[in-house]
């Protein structure tokens, strides 16, 4: 497989302006990357675009990062899911792996560099997924 990971498509959904805006400045040279601070136009994006890999922030103002999750993954159970928190919550942790089926729970603020690392294998992990489904 040819694995390029400007192919991937990533989303971004967070409350915090700042937080997108560095978020796109400091991964847009390795990924494709939207920003959003609104669930429902994340909705409208992930129901018009292909969307490799989702993050999003737990505590938004329309809905958690975890029912947003459950909810998508019934109409798109492909996208990678990553959920970013700044607050630590067992019970939180717990439904999002049970729920949202998520890859990767990530504390804010985070490290660049491992958030890179976890975003390259997410996109590898994705694309992997893809190649065996579409060799079937």
């Amino acid at each position: 497989m040819n694995f390029n990971s400007r192919n991937t498509n990533i989303l971004y959904i967070d409350d915090d302006i700042m937080m997108l805006e560095n978020f796109k400045l400091q991964f847009k040279n390795y990924f494709s990357v939207q920003i959003t601070d609104s669930i429902s136009q994340a909705k409208k994006i992930i129901e018009n675009e292909e969307i490799h890999i989702i993050i999003c922030d737990q505590r938004m103002e329309e809905t958690t990062g975890v029912e947003f999750f459950t909810e998508i993954i019934k109409k798109k159970p492909n996208p990678i899911r990553i959920l970013l928190t700044a607050f630590t919550d067992v019970d939180v942790i717990i439904d999002a792996i049970n729920y949202g089926h998520i890859y990767q729970y990530i504390r804010k603020p985070f490290v660049y560099t491992d958030m890179l690392s976890v975003l390259f294998n997410a996109s590898k992990i994705y694309h992997l997924k893809r190649q065996k489904n579409t060799s079937k």
